[in-house]
C-alpha cells in the first residue's frame, strides 16, 4: 500500500561487488575489481500506471548520484546507475532483479516503484542475496526473511498510527471515518478500527463510498450525525475523489473538528481540486517542501531548487532517501577500508544508526528493515495553498 498514488512506493536494489585488483570474482559472487565505477541497479516504473512516481524517484536518485560523483565519488570511484523499467508490473520487476543478481558488476540497487512489485521481488532478493532498499509502505514486507531487503520510509501501519497519535495529542477522542472502497481505503479503515481502542479513541462511524461516487453527501451525513470531534478521510487512489469528499464534508459542516487526510493530499492535483476546502486540513506526508525540517530535508529542498524548477514532492524525497541509504552504506565501507561486496554493503546498511534522511531518522539492524520510528511520522497542514509542518497545537 502506498499513501500517494494507488498504494504504492519504491525500493532499492543493488548488486555488484569488488575483490582483488586483477579480475575474477569474489566468494559472494561480486565483481572483483577494486577500481572503476561502483554500479547500482535502479528499477523504477518508467511506463504503466506508476510512471509519474517512478520518474519522480529516478530524478531524485540521479540528482544524488551526480552530487556524489561531483564530489569525487566513493573513495575516488564514481557511481554508475544501471537503469531498468519494471513497467509497473511485479513480474517484470522480479525479472529485472534476477538480471541484477546475475551481473557480478552490480553491488546494490534501488526500486522497484510499487509495493506489489517489491512483494514479488523480495523472495528473489533474499534467495540471491542482493541488498535492496525500497521506498514502499506495505507492512507485510517486514515479515521474515528480511536480511537483504530494507525500507526507507515509514510502513503503512505506522502512517495510520501517526495520524491517530496526532488526533489524540490534540485532545480529540471521537473519530468520524470516511474511506474509499478500494484496497487502500479498506486496509486503512481496518487499521484505524483495530488500533483506535488501544489508543483511547473511538470510531463513532465508519462510512465507505464507491470509487465512482459523484456525491458522497449521504456517507458524510451519516458520519456527521455521530458528532465526532475529528474526521479522517482515507482515499489514496484518486486526488479528485479525495478532494470531493473533503469539499462535501466542509460544505455540510465540519465545524472546528480537524480533518486528517492521507499522503495523496500532497499532490498539486488535490489542492487544485479541493480549492479553499483544503485550507486547514491536516495530512500525513514525508515532506513539507515549503517548510522542511532542518538538516537533510532542508538541504534536499535547497539542492532540488538549485537544479530543478519548482519544489520537490514526496516521491522525490522517497527516491532520494532510498539512494542515500545505499550511499551511506558505501561511504561507511570506504571509511572502514572494507571491500565493497554485496554482503559487506548489506552489513553496512544494517549498521546504520541515527542517519538523518529526507524521510526521517534511519535506524536499521540485522533483520530490522524498518528504520523509521513512529515519532518521526510527519503530519503537515495546508494554509492558503502552501504547506507547513503541523503540530497538535495547531488544532483549534
Amino acid at each position: 500500500m502506498y499513501f500517494r498514488r494507488a498504494c504504492i512506493g519504491a525500493m532499492l536494489v543493488a548488486g555488484a561487488t569488488l575483490a582483488a585488483a586483477c579480475g575474477g570474482s569474489s566468494s559472494d559472487g561480486s565483481a572483483a575489481k577494486s577500481t572503476g565505477p561502483i554500479k547500482i541497479g535502479v528499477i523504477e516504473s518508467f511506463s504503466g500506471p506508476l510512471t509519474a512516481i517512478g520518474l519522480d524517484q529516478w530524478n531524485a536518485i540521479t540528482m544524488l548520484t551526480k552530487k556524489v560523483n561531483a564530489a569525487g565519488g566513493i573513495d575516488g570511484r564514481k557511481l554508475e546507475l544501471v537503469r531498468r523499467n519494471d513497467n509497473s508490473d511485479p513480474a517484470q520487476a522480479a525479472k529485472e532483479i534476477r538480471g541484477f543478481a546475475a551481473d557480478d558488476s552490480i553491488v546494490g540497487a534501488v526500486g522497484p516503484t510499487g509495493s506489489a512489485a517489491v512483494l514479488a521481488a523480495k523472495p528473489v532478493i533474499e534467495s540471491l542475496k542482493l541488498p535492496m532498499v525500497s521506498s514502499v509502505s506495505a507492512a507485510a514486507l517486514s515479515e521474515p526473511p528480511v536480511q537483504w531487503w530494507f525500507r526507507s520510509i515509514a510502513k503503512d501501519t505506522q502512517q495510520t498510527q501517526g495520524v491517530m497519535n496526532f488526533i489524540k495529542s490534540a485532545g480529540k477522542t471521537k473519530i468520524g471515518l470516511l474511506y474509499a472502497t478500494d484496497p487502500f481505503g479498506q486496509s486503512g479503515a481496518e487499521q484505524f478500527k483495530k488500533e483506535a481502542p488501544a489508543m483511547g479513541l473511538t470510531i463513532t462511524s465508519a462510512q465507505s463510498y464507491p470509487l465512482d461516487t459523484t456525491d458522497p453527501s449521504v456517507q458524510v451525513a451519516k458520519v456527521q450525525a455521530t458528532h465526532p470531534d475529528a474526521y479522517i478521510i482515507w482515499d489514496g487512489t484518486s486526488e479528485a475523489r479525495l478532494a470531493l469528499a473533503l469539499k462535501t464534508l466542509k460544505s455540510q459542516g465540519s465545524g472546528d473538528a480537524p480533518v486528517l487526510l492521507p499522503e495523496s493530499a500532497t499532490s498539486s492535483a488535490f489542492t487544485k481540486a479541493a480549492g479553499a476546502a483544503a485550507n486547514g486540513a491536516f495530512y500525513f506526508a514525508f515532506l513539507a517542501p515549503e517548510d522542511p525540517k532542518p538538516g537533510a530535508q532542508a538541504d534536499f529542498v535547497k539542492e532540488w531548487q538549485a537544479t530543478h524548477d519548482g519544489l520537490p514532492d514526496d516521491s522525490n524525497a522517497m527516491g532520494y532517501a532510498a539512494m542515500s541509504v545505499v550511499v551511506k552504506g558505501l561511504t561507511d565501507l570506504a571509511s572502514a577500508k572494507k571491500p565493497i561486496t554485496r554482503e559487506n554493503l548489506r552489513d553496512a546498511i544494517q549498521a546504520i544508526k541515527g542517519f538523518d534522511a529526507t524521510t526521517g531518522t534511519m535506524n536499521f539492524g540485522p533483520g530490522k528493515p524498518d528504520p523509521i520510528a513512529l515519532s518521526d511520522v510527519q503530519i503537515n497542514t495546508i494554509e492558503n495553498g502552501t504547506t507547513k509542518r503541523a503540530s497538535p497545537s495547531d488544532v483549534k
